[in-house]
């Protein structure tokens, strides 16, 4: 099992490498996505615009236990089933996470 990001800002890539950090899991950045062998168990932690988390299709092909998306906040955002519906995770355990989600 590994981690791997897509991050615009750097806040994504904080959180995986903390979350690697405390797991002890390999983090890859998604570019890094060839390095991978195609039945590798991915936690994919990948930044949301406008409801689609980004980078999640250039993993699609890999076996995604679990997504999280970081945003700016509930507000910003559509709901989870929403963001769930239009990623077509459904099935998948999703989270957030974000700088003022829980403000």
């Amino acid at each position: 099992m590994v981690i791997v990001y897509e991050s615009k800002t750097g806040f994504t890539k904080k959180y995986a490498e903390m979350l690697a950090a405390k797991t002890k899991l390999k983090v890859f950045h998604v570019k890094e996505i060839s390095k991978l062998n195609k039945d590798e168990d991915i936690i994919f932690l990948g930044w949301i615009k406008v409801g689609k988390i980004q980078g999640l299709n250039k993993v699609r092909e890999y076996n995604i236990i679990a997504v999280c998306g970081s945003g700016t906040g509930r507000t910003a955002e559509p709901d989870v089933e929403t963001v769930v519906a239009t990623n077509k995770i459904e099935g998948i355990p999703f989270f957030t996470c974000g700088v003022a989600a829980y403000h």
